[in-house]
């Protein structure tokens, strides 16, 4: 959990949250309460205030996110039918170079000897982050000829806002060092809902079936990059949805700190090291139970049948009935399309199998029945666990 802070007034919240540190700093409002544009000393004071407060732990800085609803009464803008779509955050600042590089040469010089975290707003193509770097590493470059430390280490990161991005993120992966979602613009552009719009509040979902799924995108190609992503808006502040998130494999949130006294507790219940040993116990204890009932079963519709043939039948069984149900499930999940064919051959497959199996069910001695469990089922059993617990240790080993 990081927290979300814009002013000096918010740091001492830091400490007092236990936040893992600053995940969204909105370098804006310092802009928004001056009366005039601050110069690079002044910016340079506030970025060493908060890196000096944040003690070591993470600082994500985020661009000038001007325009649109941050309007600045000394920086003259035309009116714009649609702000929110107009000119503002990466586009105004690129724009305006002079603008976006006094605050970039002053977070670098903030952050001399230390590590710099820059994100960048509203990235709506690939060109706009690769100019950024530009002007970042050029900046970096003077300062380095004029004798100035640099950032020990440097992460330029970008938010993904526009729904744009969504198609290009195999790119977007190979261009920056985190990714950082905005879910609240991203779903009000994907929707086309004004979040501030009371008439149609009712359509601002976050738990849509879309917007999960580009949430999901996102999160997938995140982690095939090995990149982290974190989740910064009003839905890291909603505990089904954050629950939903966790499940989802985010690991990072950035809500407003009130959210912090609701999430401790849920993500310590949620702790992923005790979900994984919970489903491995569960596995190793209830398939093998699974598996013994189905071979006698079998044995008894078939006792004909070599012991090998009755439990490669049941172990057939197991299969279909336990984990073709589970991802059937899945299936539905993502796809109801998906889900129905698989139920559909899971039940062709029952049903080809009860037909094999038909005919009366024969009786049989208690003495024979725990005389062939001692002899073929413990053994098959034992294995059974020792395989299904292997597989699961070599699932979490190489995160499959």
């Amino acid at each position: 959990l990081h927290m979300n802070a814009g002013l000096l007034v918010d740091l001492p919240h830091l400490g007092e949250s236990g936040a893992e540190g600053i995940g969204l700093f909105r370098t804006e409002l310092q802009f928004m309460i001056a009366a005039r544009l601050p110069k690079l000393k002044e910016q340079q004071a506030l970025y060493t205030a908060v890196l000096d407060a944040a003690d070591g732990r993470p600082v994500t800085f985020r661009t000038l996110d001007i325009g649109g609803d941050k309007v600045l009464p000394y920086l003259r803008t035309a009116q714009e039918e649609n702000p929110a779509m107009g000119w503002r955050a990466i586009r105004l600042g690129l724009d305006r170079p002079g603008l976006l590089r006094t605050q970039i040469r002053a977070l670098l010089q903030a952050a001399a000897g230390r590590e710099l975290r820059v994100m960048l707003p509203m990235v709506t193509d690939l060109g706009e982050i690769r100019q950024t770097r530009a002007l970042i590493e050029r900046d970096l470059a003077h300062l380095t000829r004029h004798g100035h430390a640099g950032p020990e280490r440097l992460l330029i990161g970008s938010m993904v806002e526009v729904p744009a991005l969504l198609f290009d993120l195999d790119g977007l992966v190979r261009e920056v060092d985190f990714i950082s979602v905005g879910s609240n613009d991203l779903l009000q552009f994907m929707t086309a809902t004004d979040r501030g719009n009371t008439r149609i509040a009712g359509r601002f979902d976050p738990l849509s079936r879309p917007f999960l799924r580009a949430l999901r995108q996102i999160v997938r190609a995140a982690g095939g990059a090995g990149l982290p992503v974190t989740l910064c808006g009003e839905m890291a502040a909603q505990p089904r949805a954050f629950v939903l998130l966790f499940a989802m494999g985010l690991r990072s949130f950035t809500p407003q700190v009130d959210f912090f006294n609701i999430a401790t507790p849920v993500v310590i219940a949620l702790d992923p090291g005790r979900l994984d040993m919970g489903l491995l116990w569960g596995l190793v204890i209830v398939a093998p139970i699974i598996f013994l009932a189905l071979t006698a079963v079998v044995w008894m519709l078939r006792p004909r049948w070599n012991i090998i043939v009755s439990a490669i039948v049941a172990f057939i069984l197991l299969n279909l009935l336990v984990v073709g149900i589970f991802m059937g499930w899945l299936a539905i999940n993502l796809d109801w399309v998906i889900g129905l064919f698989w139920f559909l051959g899971k039940a062709i497959g029952l049903c080809a199998f009860f037909v094999l199996m038909r005919g009366t069910l024969p009786r049989v001695r208690i003495d024979e029945l725990m005389g062939f469990a001692w002899k073929w089922l413990v053994p098959a059993a034992l294995l059974n666990i020792f395989v299904t617990a292997g597989a699961i240790l070599v699932i979490k080993e190489f995160n499959l």
